[in-house]
């Protein structure tokens, strides 16, 4: 059986996930046996694949390589060579016609004996996923113009089309079964077992994120069942590093990371493709990020992100992504170190927080307070304590403070989480509610969404007039919040609600994104 990975990824929280994964290596079998070669090529058909692979200028070492992976004893370019070729392509699902193109040669190149035969890869094919709509389509546009047919967009259905997807022309519901029958209608040859698993992913999925969500399951399972590539990946969004939305109030979608990252694991193939991996989102540039990156992509060689906020596409993120896609094209030298000391250089406010790891650099990243000690950190945050007091226990919401706030928070947190040792929780915790914060209207609008109606049900209860949470100050909900009497089993429930969601703002009680917050 094919060995689809070269080096084995190191565990993480993500593997969590893998208890609704546990399929995703299937399909290597599910190929192997439903795909049996009963023919080798012809005299004429071998020679026709000789000459096709004599014109990639590949050296003689590179074919004593694809010898030892297909078994062959003829090492040189020969008509017996490219029939050992065949029999290997039969053998794992792919076209049996001898030639080594980009996507047979990426495939030997992920078997034990063939490391670096990926050398010889020349399409740089990448994805491109956005949720907001604000930045997505001009970043899109700006990768498009220097990338051309190699990008591949997971773009969304648009506003008026939300969690659809056409088919044949109609529109089909990512939210029901008919339309996800039809949906997978646009995957050929999907085995049942990975059915089911996309299913059972785009239901976790969350409104308005799936149309998005299934852009790159298409683009993922063209790669993993031999019909492509995919080289690069793009991720744009806002973003907490931990979660994932499109819209300032979560309108166009959302996800954790851990959600997001998940879907490549259901595709092992692919994702043992991908070498370069770029966020244009904030506080997605931190070492555990990097770390969790590279746990989900085991030949990665690049990443990019930010180690503080990240520009909008109006501040400077379609110059950062041009640069970034011009650095990693053939990892020529130190492209990605070139592309964001170029991008450093500008005057964009977020030009400075650009971070990177690459296989041979490291982690890099002009942000003042990554270098700084845990002990520094940690009084920069603990003077700041009194703007996040102000706002949590008394509902005086400094925006700009808290926004300062949140970035040493996130530097503390990410990247000294285990110096903090047992503090850790507390300030993941304090960071999480930072976060809420900030987005106050948010966590109100998405508390009446979720239990608008036992609130009306207890304040029928009650006799008193429901208010509406959704244009209350956090201030005046502390105070209703203190003042609430229960007196019956509708208000008992709506008062706990009230003190876990707006008071307390318990992350396991405040779904923002998709999936729980950890904390730990």
């Amino acid at each position: 059986m094919p060995v689809y990975q070269r080096r084995t990824p190191t565990p993480t929280a993500l593997d969590a996930y893998d208890a609704a994964s546990s399929s995703a290596n299937v399909i290597g079998a599910e190929a192997n046996s439903a795909v049996q070669p009963t023919q080798l090529l012809t005299a004429e058909q071998a020679s026709a694949s000789v000459i096709y692979n004599s014109r990639k200028s590949i050296p003689a070492a590179a074919w004593q390589q694809v010898a030892a992976v297909v078994g062959s004893t003829d090492t040189s370019l020969t008509p017996a060579l490219v029939q050992e070729i065949a029999r290997w392509q039969a053998k794992v699902g792919l076209d049996a016609d001898g030639k080594c193109g980009d996507i047979t040669m990426e495939w030997l190149s992920h078997e034990t004996a063939g490391e670096g035969l990926d050398t010889y890869v020349q399409r740089e094919t990448t994805l491109f996923m956005g949720l907001n709509p604000e930045s997505k389509g001009v970043e899109f546009d700006t990768l498009k113009g220097q990338i051309g047919s190699q990008l591949i967009g997971a773009m969304g259905s648009g506003q008026q089309h939300q969690d659809q997807v056409q088919v044949s022309g109609k529109w089909a519901s990512l939210t029901s079964d008919e339309g996800l029958q039809e949906a997978l209608s646009l995957l050929p040859g999907l085995p049942p077992a990975k059915a089911t698993q996309i299913i059972a992913y785009l239901a976790a999925t969350g409104d308005n994120a799936r149309d998005e969500m299934f852009g790159m399951i298409r683009a993922l399972w063209t790669a993993e069942s031999g019909a492509g590539l995919l080289k690069r990946v793009v991720i744009s969004g806002h973003s907490s590093g931990d979660y994932l939305w499109g819209g300032h109030d979560m309108e166009f979608g959302s996800m954790s990371y851990t959600h997001l990252l998940g879907v490549f694991k259901m595709f092992p193939r692919a994702a043992a493709q991908v070498e370069d991996i770029a966020f244009s989102a904030c506080f997605s540039g931190m070492t555990d990020g990097m770390d969790r990156y590279r746990a989900i992509f085991p030949n990665l060689k690049t990443a990019w992100g930010y180690a503080d906020y990240s520009p909008s596409a109006a501040t400077g993120s379609t110059r950062h992504l041009s640069k970034w896609e011009q650095g990693t094209r053939g990892h020529e030298d130190d492209g990605i170190e070139k592309a964001r000391t170029d991008v450093a250089k500008g005057s964009g406010p977020r030009d400075q927080n650009v971070a990177i790891w690459s296989e041979d650099g490291g982690y890099q990243t002009n942000v003042g307070k990554a270098g700084m000690s845990m002990e520094d950190l940690r009084n920069a945050v603990d003077r700041q304590r009194p703007v996040y007091d102000a706002a949590y226990l008394q509902g005086n919401i400094n925006q700009t403070a808290l926004d300062a706030l949140q970035g040493d928070l996130q530097t503390l947190v990410r990247m000294h989480g285990t110096a903090l040792g047992g503090a850790r929780a507390e300030y993941a915790l304090m960071n999480v509610r930072t976060l809420f914060l900030r987005h106050w209207s948010t966590i109100t609008s998405g508390f009446v969404g979720r239990h608008g109606e036992d609130m009306k049900a207890a304040y029928s209860e009650l006799g008193r007039a429901l208010p509406d949470f959704t244009r209350m100050s956090r201030t005046e909900i502390l105070a209703l919040i203190k003042n609430f009497s229960a007196t019956g089993e509708k208000s008992t429930k709506a008062k706990k609600l009230l003190e876990e969601v707006l008071r307390d703002l318990d992350p396991a009680q405040v779904p923002y994104g998709q999936g729980s917050v950890n904390v730990n």
